[in-house]
């Protein structure tokens, strides 16, 4: 199948290069809408692709966001990952999703991969509570955005859940149901700052009910049922 080249789609809408390649970067100026609603009908029509590493090399953008998730299994960052991919082609741009695997550091590892890659911008979901340890990204001049998650101390814009008004609302209609007992089951709070802020407000909400909290903090996962059955095991001797 033939590639169709800029020339051709310039030709067939009836302008210069020039206007198309500002089309392509969404640079249009003056351009008028007959003439951007006509080359998008060319492209469409001749279902052509421009070559990104083309448009790169001509106007110094790799049109690359790096995002970094600090764990790719966990259904938040699926969803996370769909929102970002779906802002990011409105407008024009690609990411490359790497995984953390909640790892300190296998995310530095593609971090430095990423800056390597002369990706415009990194989104990035840490793995550690230090800004210190993301610094370098700055010092690059690569803007970062951080993600469900703050560091300390706070140095680069941010996008977060309002975790507490949401955890306070989850524990109340529990509570509202007769529930005596809360336990909490999460991953070391100390290492990440949602983890932490959702549990202080679980134990507030449950503590001013009058009722019992109680924080289980699992290192690994098979942990869980074992933690769960002498909790349950202790509460039924009690009873």
């Amino acid at each position: 199948m033939k590639k169709i080249t800029i020339k051709e789609v310039a030709e067939e809408a009836g302008v210069s290069k020039t206007t198309i390649s500002r089309y392509l970067n969404n640079n249009f100026g003056n351009m008028s809408k007959e003439t951007k609603e006509k080359i998008a009908e060319v492209i469409q029509r001749l279902n052509y692709r421009p070559s990104r590493q083309a448009q790169a090399l001509k106007s110094k953008h790799s049109y690359l966001i790096g995002v970094v998730v600090a764990d790719i299994s966990n259904m938040y960052s699926s969803l996370l990952l769909k929102g970002i991919g779906e802002v990011l082609e409105r407008s024009g741009y690609q990411m490359i999703i790497m995984d953390a695997a909640n790892s300190v550091e296998q995310e530095k590892h593609l971090l430095e991969k990423l800056v390597d890659q002369s990706v415009e911008g990194i989104i990035l979901q840490p793995s550690s509570r230090q800004s210190a340890n993301y610094v370098y990204i700055s010092e690059r001049n690569i803007p970062l955005l951080l993600v469900d998650r703050q560091t300390e101390p706070e140095q680069w814009s941010s996008v977060l859940t309002n975790n507490r008004a949401a955890t306070k609302e989850i524990l109340e209609k529990a509570l509202a149901q007769g529930y005596e007992k809360v336990v909490v089951v999460s991953e070391p709070i100390k290492d990440v700052s949602t983890r932490e802020l959702r549990y202080e407000t679980v134990n507030k909400v449950v503590k001013a009910a009058g009722k019992e909290c109680r924080l289980l903090e699992l290192q690994h996962e098979d942990q869980l049922s074992r933690d769960l059955a002498e909790i349950l095991s202790n509460d039924q001797t009690r009873t």
